[in-house]
This record gives structure tokens, C-alpha cells and sequence, in this order.
């Protein structure tokens, strides 16, 4: 039996942040903070924005950090840097005669457990991939917290980035032919995890981490999005980024643009993996394996700001339904591959861009499912 595994968010009503409309996609911390305050000095803090002004002071609270340090000092790029060097110590400068240790550590975790709370502690999850031959093994990506693996279906899980730095991981990619080798595409642009550090690929089923050419610094404040790769021929992988859509054909060993722009999402058309769509500013496709990109004529568009997101579902018991969700959540779908939209569901139930995501039954093209602090679930095809 297929199990079917949704990403916990805290339920809520909150309003896209409302203070962000007019940033740049692409504003710096400075910005953010100056236009965030100058919006909540004449706005009381009552329970409409309570929660999208803890949104921010969590995000806040970890970029000072960075502020913290000279300027081109970033530690996570440096604490990379030492795995990396752990990993391959002979890459090492001066690592001649040195021998990499890994001590025994006897700590157990100490709380906080039971419900979720406002409190210091709670996590947040923003990816998850089941193994394509087994059901039982899954793996799930955090905002700030790196990569986790459960063997017992989520009974019990291993934290599967030591020694790397946090990092969010924005998304999984599993080789089904292949499934020792994994992709994760970092970053979490929304919810103040961080910057990405690009694509990472493991070839021993998650145990260890390579940086792949596709690679930021994070003073580069650039986000991956979305790693797909294409089934009829793994060493074709896609990369949706704020940098673009990149592409490698030889799984993962380099790397080109094949169009550049902030993409959010991008998918492929389950009968066809040369045709596929990607989301941004409007819904573009490719028809042929993603060389050329185009927009697709009455497809919503959107002028982009800090808050905007949208995100795409495709199912293979219908390859010409095609769902969008955008930051307002205000939901679309296409029943002939993009040609014609509609605007089937507009709610005021969401959480903020960070926390949404939208699904289809892969069994039943009638069945969506969208959730971002609270869940809906449609049985008509929305």
C-alpha cells in the first residue's frame, strides 16, 4: 500500500506578510528589517499579525548572527569547507599528516516534547521523499535543521547531516535505479533558515555529502527549490532556483542554464518527462527536454515580490491536469496541459508563503489536497 506523508505545519490564519509586497524578490536583510518595522510601528500587535510578526523575529533572529561577523566571514560557508576537507581530507591544505577522528558521542535528547509551542525548540519541515522500491524508508528535509532518515515508515528517525552545517534542505531527489544515489537542493528562502549553499549529492544512500558544481555561498542569497529528476533517464536532473532553471545530463557533475529568472516550482508532465512547466512570474514549459522555455498564453501572472511563491502538482492518472497554488492561496487548474485556466478555490486560511504546498492523487486526478496552517482537502477536482 502506498503511504501518503504530509509535512506538519502549525495550524492558524495568518495574512501573506502583508509588510513585504513591495520588496524586491531578491531584498536584503537591511531592507526586510527596514520595511518590516516601518509597517508594525502603526500597526498594533493583535492576533491578525501576531503570527506573521514572529515569522519574521524568528528570521531575524538568525540573520544577526551573520551581522555578527566580518564582513565576507560566513560560517556556514566555512564549517562547509571542514566537511568537505573531513570528507576528502586530502583536498585538505596541510592535511598531509593529519587523520580524521570521529568521537563517540553519548547524548540523548532532553525536550521539548509533546505538543508543539511557541518555545525554543520546535522544528519545522519543509521536504520529504519516499525511497521509490521501499515504502518504509523516508526521508525528510528541515528549515534549518538539515537531513533526517526514518527505516520504520516515521516510526523512529537518524539525523543524516553530521558535520555538515545547518542547513536547510529545501528538497529530496532519490535515483530510482540507483537509490544510493540522492540529491538535496538547499536553502529556505521563507522561513529564515538560511541561504543556499546549492545541490548536494550523496552516493551512498544519504551516509555521506558531496558539494555538486551547482554552489552558492550564502552571501550570495540565492534559494534551491525544486530537484527533479527525470525517471526515463536519471542522469538528467532539473534545479528550480531564484538563479534560474539549471540543468545537468550527467547527473549532477555539471551544470547549465537553461532559463534563468526566479522559478518556484517546476514539474514534469507525467507521460512525457520532455515536456515540463515551471512557475514564476507566469507558468512557462518546455517541450523539449528543457533546452527552450516559453510562457504559456492566459496562465496567471504575477509581478514577483519578498513574499511571492507559487507552486505546482501534476498527477499521473491525468497527465493534462495541471494544479498552481500562489501565496495567497488562491488555487488554478488546467485540464488540457496549460492551454486554459481556472481559478477553482480562494480561502484566506493560509500561513504565509514559507508554509504551503499543494498535491494530487497519483490514483485519482479528482482528489487535491493544499494545506499552509491548515488543510483542505477536494474530492472534485477542486
Amino acid at each position: 500500500m502506498k503511504k501518503l506523508f504530509l509535512l506538519l505545519f502549525v495550524p492558524g490564519f495568518c495574512f501573506p506578510q502583508q509588510w513585504a509586497k513591495k520588496l524586491p524578490f531578491n531584498a536584503t536583510f537591511a531592507q526586510q528589517k527596514e520595511a518590516f518595522y516601518n509597517y508594525y510601528k502603526n500597526v498594533p500587535q493583535g492576533w491578525l499579525s501576531d503570527d506573521d510578526y514572529a515569522h519574521f523575529k524568528r528570521r531575524e533572529r538568525i540573520m544577526e548572527e551573520f551581522e555578527k561577523h566580518p564582513p565576507g566571514v560566513n560560517p556556514n560557508n566555512e564549517l562547509m569547507k571542514a566537511y568537505l576537507q573531513m570528507q576528502n581530507p586530502s583536498i585538505a591544505i596541510g592535511a598531509k599528516n593529519k587523520t580524521t577522528q570521529t568521537a563517540a558521542a553519548n547524548w540523548q535528547p532532553m525536550g521539548p516534547f509533546g505538543p508543539m509551542t511557541y518555545a525554543i525548540g520546535d522544528g519545522r519541515l519543509i521536504s520529504v521523499k519516499v525511497d521509490p522500491t521501499n515504502n518504509n524508508i523516508v526521508w525528510v528535509g528541515s528549515g534549518n535543521g538539515g537531513l533526517w532518515k526514518s527505516t520504520t515508515g516515521g516510526g523512529s528517525w537518524t539525523f543524516m547531516s553530521n558535520g555538515m552545517p545547518d542547513l536547510g534542505v529545501a528538497d529530496i531527489a532519490i535515483d530510482p535505479t540507483n537509490t544510493n544515489n540522492m540529491y538535496i537542493s538547499t536553502g529556505d528562502h521563507f522561513g529564515g533558515g538560511g541561504y543556499s549553499l546549492g545541490v548536494f549529492k550523496s552516493t551512498n544512500g544519504g551516509v555521506t555529502w558531496a558539494q555538486t558544481s551547482l554552489s552558492y555561498s550564502m552571501t550570495q542569497t540565492k534559494n534551491c527549490n525544486k530537484i527533479l529528476i527525470d525517471n526515463a533517464n536519471p542522469n538528467k536532473i532539473f534545479v528550480a532556483t531564484t538563479d534560474g532553471i539549471w540543468r545537468s545530463l550527467n547527473a549532477g557533475s555539471t551544470w547549465s542554464l537553461v532559463k534563468p529568472g526566479t522559478i518556484f516550482d517546476i514539474q514534469f508532465n507525467t507521460a512525457n518527462t520532455n515536456t515540463l512547466y515551471a512557475s514564476s512570474d507566469s507558468i512557462y514549459t518546455s517541450v523539449n527536454g528543457g533546452t527552450t522555455w516559453k510562457s504559456i498564453p492566459g496562465a496567471p501572472t504575477y509581478t514577483l515580490n519578498w513574499g511571492s511563491r507559487s507552486l505546482l502538482a501534476t498527477t499521473a492518472a491525468d497527465p493534462n491536469t495541471i494544479f498552481l497554488m500562489d501565496e495567497t492561496y488562491k488555487v488554478y487548474k488546467s485540464v488540457n496541459a496549460g492551454t486554459s485556466w481556472t481559478n477553482v478555490f480562494s480561502t484566506a486560511l493560509g500561513y504565509g508563503a514559507y508554509d504551503m504546498g499543494i498535491g494530487i492523487s497519483p490514483l485519482n486526478a479528482s482528489e487535491i489536497y493544499i494545506f499552509g496552517g491548515a488543510y483542505y482537502k477536494s474530492l472534485d477536482a477542486g
